[in-house]
């Protein structure tokens, strides 16, 4: 019997059994016909059978009932569990991609003597430049794409800076300098990364007469790691040669690779 029907047939009981208590109040001749018929021994009886049955029915009405309820509290209490299992693996893998996790900084090529610039610096577009990148992070880095592009919007007349490195990158490595030259590969001002610019903002581009920063250039970095998840580091460099961090952005859905128009 479904849920349905035990519901369905329930109501029906309560519904008799409310008529037949308002009838007998309400109806002098229901009321002295059932006195009749309680008088007679067979009609006692038929009365004493009926309720019985009655009873029965509503026992098994029971029991079904607690076991529809035990078998939603048994389904709710499974998909508990597999929720939980389910966090448990997804915090397990986590713990694994974070422990193998690359990640690329763009640093002085020589470490042990960093200073300040003397005065501020600018770009010239259009030759080559080189950018020094090393990884911090706890995986090797594979797949590595890197372009630098001007403030938006771009000079229709120059190509934005791009590299692939042809070797993996160890976490702890040494330092890797690198050379940018102007590529054909083209990016529009529409494209991002997980909501960021690939281009310079025009907001982050201030007056050299503010005490705000003063930024030429935007760096992004795609790579990947040994689960073939795809990561990003973007930097902004101001004209005092700082690398300011923009974001670090992990398990991305495009990298440079999908995103660049030939």
């Amino acid at each position: 019997m479904s849920k349905r029907s035990l519901n369905v047939l329930v109501g029906i009981l309560i519904l008799v059994l409310i008529v037949g208590i308002i009838a007998y109040f309400v109806s002098a001749g229901f009321q002295g016909w059932v006195q009749t018929w309680l008088g007679n021994p067979v009609g006692l009886a038929a009365s004493a059978t009926t309720v019985a049955a009655l009873a029965t029915l509503l026992a098994v009405v029971v029991g079904l009932r607690g076991i529809y309820v035990g078998r939603k509290l048994a389904h709710e209490a499974f998909e508990q569990t597999e929720k939980a299992q389910a966090e448990g693996r997804q915090q397990f893998l986590e713990a694994q991609y974070n422990a193998r996790r690359p990640l690329l900084v763009p640093a002085a090529a020589d470490l042990s003597e960093v200073r300040e610039l003397e005065e501020p610096i600018a770009i010239e577009w259009n030759t080559s430049v080189f950018v020094t990148i090393r990884n911090v992070g706890t995986g090797i880095a594979t797949n590595i794409r890197m372009v630098v592009l001007p403030p938006a919007p771009a000079p229709e007349d120059m190509y934005p800076y791009v590299f692939r490195l042809g070797t993996p990158l160890p976490a702890d490595s040494d330092p890797v300098k690198v050379y940018l030259r102007p590529g054909a590969v083209q990016y529009r001002e529409s494209e991002r990364l997980h909501g960021h610019s690939l281009y310079l903002p025009p907001e982050r581009v201030a007056d050299p007469a503010d005490n705000a920063d003063h930024f030429l250039a935007r760096l992004c970095i795609t790579y990947q790691d040994v689960f073939g998840r795809k990561h990003a580091s973007i930097f902004d460099l101001s004209d005092w040669g700082i690398w300011v961090n923009v974001a670090f952005l992990t398990n991305i859905e495009r990298d440079l690779a999908e995103i660049g128009v030939a």
